[in-house]
């Protein structure tokens, strides 16, 4: 492997061009190459949007690139780079929590991959809804061990990218850290998940871990003006919002950021006025919606006034207005922070939390909400 990683330079900046931010674990990766050092197995561990699949398809890409390292890794427009960014290489072997065919509990959904790779080719930062996907079973790892038992059909090293790895059961478990004590020869196994408690401990101990940090507003901001094409003020919006997500970010513009802003402030609006009609029509609005998601998308946005209130009553002088994350609305949030306690907002954010944890457990959502709307008028109103 030691033609595989000549000629590269260590600490040269635009590493890995598709990924957002994460200079500190770039850099790292880099050394690792440079090294010649590569291991057969890591785990990157951080929230959704934060860059683990981006940075997983750049390892593969660099590794089976026709050219050297050190021009891979700061992009590379050859075939092979090609067919790696769109998730389309025979050294590339994605896998993702997938549903088991009815009637065939054995077998593997290879439509439901292709649904999910179409998604991950349009933007590697895209979410995928994972309800009704189930588990990583064991039947995947199985496959996996064939395929990689084969002849390689092209030269490079095979990259498995395992995402939503804690989602693996326990015999798929078993199955993966028995290929990680013998991983095969010119192969690499990149798992990626957003807490290391539901993996094996074993499976953690053969894994060199990297962390990746949340992205910072400006990094988000950046990136959604740059690569999604969206204005400054929405994309402002979406980065203070997005807890260091790109990939929530982009779902909160794709939502219509300054809808969701305008309804929630709707909807708060006849709760303090004690407009019981009013709320009703609302809430019957929102519990046509089965999707947890959504609901909770809702509730999200009630509880960014409530917190914006809460930042702006921390603050004197106005020197609260730069920490708020909702722009362009300073004055309606000034007048919430005088208006209502710390105590007051403070109960009201603890319900909503407490709703959420409600809906999780599949509880009615009629009755979820409807409840909520009346504790919130009893407090605000």
């Amino acid at each position: 492997m030691s033609g595989l990683f000549s000629g590269i330079e260590q600490g040269e900046a635009g590493l890995f061009p598709s990924v957002i931010g994460q200079e500190r674990v770039k850099n790292l990766l880099q050394r690792i190459l440079a090294s010649k050092r590569l291991g057969h197995s890591y785990l990157f561990v951080g929230q959704e949007g934060t860059g683990r699949t981006a940075i997983a398809l750049e390892i593969a890409r660099v590794l089976n690139c026709n050219y050297d390292i050190n021009s891979s890794v700061h992009g590379c427009d050859c075939q092979s780079c090609k067919m790696i960014s769109k998730w389309h290489h025979p050294n590339l072997m994605p896998i993702f929590p997938l549903p088991p065919i009815k009637g065939n509990p054995d077998s593997i959904d290879y439509e439901k991959l292709d649904e999910i790779l179409t998604i991950k080719r349009s933007d590697t930062y895209s979410r995928i809804k994972l309800a009704g996907l189930g588990f990583i079973r064991v039947v995947q790892i199985r496959e996996l061990k064939k395929q990689l038992s084969l002849i390689q059909d092209k030269p490079g090293i095979r990259t498995v990218i395992v995402s939503h790895a804690e989602r693996m059961n326990a015999p798929a478990s078993n199955a993966l850290l028995k290929l990680l004590e013998e991983p095969p020869d010119k192969s690499c196994i990149l798992l990626i998940t957003d807490t290391v408690r539901n993996l094996l401990p074993t499976i953690v101990s053969r894994c060199q871990i990297f962390s990746l940090q949340n992205l910072s507003t400006d990094e988000i901001e950046q990136a959604l003006t740059s690569r999604a094409e969206v204005s400054a003020e929405t994309a402002k919006s979406a980065a203070l919002l997005s807890g260091g997500s790109y990939t929530h970010a982009r779902a909160l513009v794709n939502d219509g950021i300054e809808e969701q802003v305008d309804e929630s402030l709707k909807f708060l609006r006849t709760v303090v006025m004690g407009n019981v009609e009013g709320m009703i029509s609302k809430l019957d609005e929102w519990n046509r919606v089965t999707d947890k998601s959504t609901v909770f998308q809702f509730l999200f946005f009630i509880t960014v006034w409530l917190k914006n209130a809460i930042v702006l009553k921390s603050f004197s002088d106005g020197d609260g207005i730069s920490h708020l994350s909702i722009v362009g609305q300073e004055q309606i949030i000034g007048k919430m922070a005088e208006r209502y306690s710390q105590d007051m907002l403070e109960q009201a954010l603890f319900e909503i939390e407490s709703t959420k944890l409600i809906v999780d457990t599949n509880a009615n959502i009629h009755l979820t909400l409807t409840a909520l709307g009346i504790k919130l008028q009893r407090i605000l109103s």
